[in-house]
């Protein structure tokens, strides 16, 4: 998983699968942060 942040409020991010590369785009930064705590390090 990459995590990028791009301006103020919207947090990309890119999953990559087997088959496919899934991008997430969360404009709110609360649901981002736990969001990028569920994931495993």
């Amino acid at each position: 998983v990459r995590i990028k942040k791009n301006g103020t409020s919207k947090v990309k991010f890119k999953l990559r699968c087997s088959r496919y590369l899934y991008t997430f785009v969360i404009e709110d930064p609360e649901k981002a942060e736990k969001l990028q705590k569920s994931l495993p390090p």
